[in-house]
């Protein structure tokens, strides 16, 4: 009696277990899901291109030591054809110091000399902005054919 108890538990379990796969309607369709970025592929194509969705429930700020801030966030690349499209999930981490931002730089600038080039401040923002970007695959990638879709991981 008790091991027919265990195995329809189980069963139940394996049933209802969520999959962790996503599809592109879902990420076109749910508000949790912001579209940043697209690009064309081939113009001669139906459809298809380069897409990327923000998780925004993905947020989170992992360093808030103010001036150096860090945000680490969930997104997807979409890359749709007329074949096959896949989908795949990569964590984003951006750290900013706003010490080297340019407004920093300019109220500095204006402390030490009153007419600053706008050529120097410029040159100095691009050559340190204060942001740094580190991208990692998740390892999880979704591959549709037609109308069925794999979930591929890394």
């Amino acid at each position: 009696m008790i091991q027919r108890i265990l195995m329809l538990a189980l069963v139940l379990l394996a049933f209802t277990m969520p999959t962790e796969a996503i599809t592109l309607q879902e990420l076109q369709t749910s508000p949790q899901f912001k579209l940043v970025h697209v690009q064309a592929m081939n113009p001669t194509m139906e459809r298809g291109g380069l897409y990327i969705y923000l998780n925004t429930y993905s947020i989170e700020a992992t360093h808030y030591a103010p001036p150096q801030y860090s945000l680490r966030g969930t997104y997807y690349v979409v890359i749709d054809t007329d074949y096959q499209s896949t989908i795949e999930e990569k964590q984003l981490t951006v750290d900013y110091d706003t010490n080297y931002s340019l407004a920093t730089l300019i109220h500095s600038s204006h402390m030490m000399n009153p007419s600053p080039s706008t050529l120097a401040l410029i040159e100095a923002s691009e050559s340190k902005s204060g942001l740094s970007l580190v991208d990692r695959s998740c390892g999880k990638i979704f591959i549709r054919w037609g109308s069925t879709a794999n979930a591929v991981s890394k």
